[in-house]
């Protein structure tokens, strides 16, 4: 395109570039200008706009020592009007307790009175114990009494899908400050549902304005089987 005089005195617009919006509807954009020699204060800097699309201001800019005019890019960031947030969700794997699952007494080690497949419960002083009311777990035996074939020797947990995380990003041309705390609470959005188990907020970030837009996100993670502890972690209403 021709050069175009731009905003300063001796500020020349030399190639205006391309706009892109991403999936968040964050757009960016950069353009280059011909500044002349030792002339910083014609410089774009900060809330200069996009000479084609204002709601983009500048980010940053890079300078070019060139014979006759520099030449400085600009990039300018910005968004336009209230963009639908966006959602996401991460499965993940991971170790459990072997006392956390949820047949952990019907099929896996039963209870001290009953124990099964060679689970050991003892009491506080850890002598093995029968007790119902004072046995905690402690191990299996190698050999499987009930089911020969099928030892637990040595297992004391068990991979079970965890670290499974939902979460929402959007865009403003403020910053997100209002964070909130850890809760337990049902997610934003249209998360899946898992039978037993329920979500907790971990919070907000946010990138800061850049140009004109920030960049923000609330997430959430899903619980083991039985949900999270209500009386450690509370709920929305508190």
């Amino acid at each position: 395109m021709a050069e175009t005089r731009h905003g300063k005195d001796g500020l020349i617009l030399k190639h205006s570039g391309d706009i892109v919006q991403d999936i968040y509807g964050e757009e960016s954009g950069t353009c280059v200008f011909q500044v002349p020699p030792q002339m910083w204060n014609l410089m774009p800097g900060l809330k200069y706009p996009h000479p084609y699309a204002d709601h983009l201001l500048f980010e940053r800019r890079k300078v070019r020592f060139t014979p006759g005019f520099w030449l400085v890019s600009v990039d300018f960031r910005g968004v336009l009007g209230d963009p639908e947030p966006q959602y996401e969700l991460v499965y993940g794997s991971g170790r459990e307790p072997i006392e956390s699952h949820p047949k952990f007494e019907t099929d896996i080690a039963g209870k001290p009175s009953e124990p099964k497949n060679g689970a050991i419960f003892v009491d506080a002083q850890g002598d093995v114990t029968r007790d119902d009311d004072l046995g905690v777990f402690e191990r299996f035996l190698i050999k499987n009494p009930d089911i020969p074939d099928l030892s637990f020797g040595g297992m004391d947990g068990y991979v079970d899908m965890n670290n499974i995380t939902w979460t929402k990003t959007w865009v403003t041309e403020e910053m997100e400050t209002t964070g909130g705390k850890v809760v337990i609470e049902e997610p934003e959005g249209n998360p899946p549902t898992f039978s037993g188990r329920d979500w907790l907020y971990l919070g907000l970030s946010s990138t800061g304005v850049r140009g004109n837009s920030a960049r923000n996100r609330k997430s959430w993670r899903l619980s083991g089987p039985g949900g999270w502890n209500s009386i450690v972690y509370g709920d929305g209403d508190e």
